[in-house]
């Protein structure tokens, strides 16, 4: 809210890691005039909901065991705690291995990890703390 917008995702593409902020005001094409919760309390129905009618939420998780993730899905029994201490966004859902899992793009750039940028949480369980600060923008 504070740049003033978002510019397009042409303009301004998924390359992050580590890199500086290349943003320029010109190029704002969404105006951002405040933000909302979609959910605090792992409301699954809550989220997939608002992913598939209004976009992909922001997400902020425990993602202390993410730098040995090395593909498939994340699940309660890999370890993850509810210390958040990183935000990502929600891209979508399917399901994997007969279990609903989420479709998480991380913002550790597209070489991170076996599947471009993204990776797959359980849905089941609350794993990483996903569902406690799920959030979005309203755009202007």
């Amino acid at each position: 809210m504070d740049a003033g917008g978002l510019e397009s995702y042409a303009d301004y593409p998924y390359i992050a890691m580590n890199g500086k902020c290349k943003f320029q005001k010109s190029e704002i094409v969404a105006n951002i005039s405040n933000w909302q919760w979609v959910t605090k309390d792992n409301d699954v129905s809550a989220m997939q909901s608002f992913t598939y009618t209004k976009g992909p939420p922001s997400v902020c998780v425990d993602a202390s065991t993410w730098q040995y993730y090395q593909g498939g899905v994340i699940t309660q029994a890999d370890g993850c705690g509810t210390a958040i201490d990183h935000c990502v966004q929600i891209t979508g859902w399917q399901v994997m291995k007969s279990m609903n899992v989420w479709n998480v793009r991380n913002s550790w750039g597209e070489d991170w990890g076996p599947n471009g940028g993204y990776l797959y949480i359980e849905m089941a369980g609350d794993v990483c703390a996903i569902g406690q600060e799920v959030t979005s923008s309203i755009v202007a």
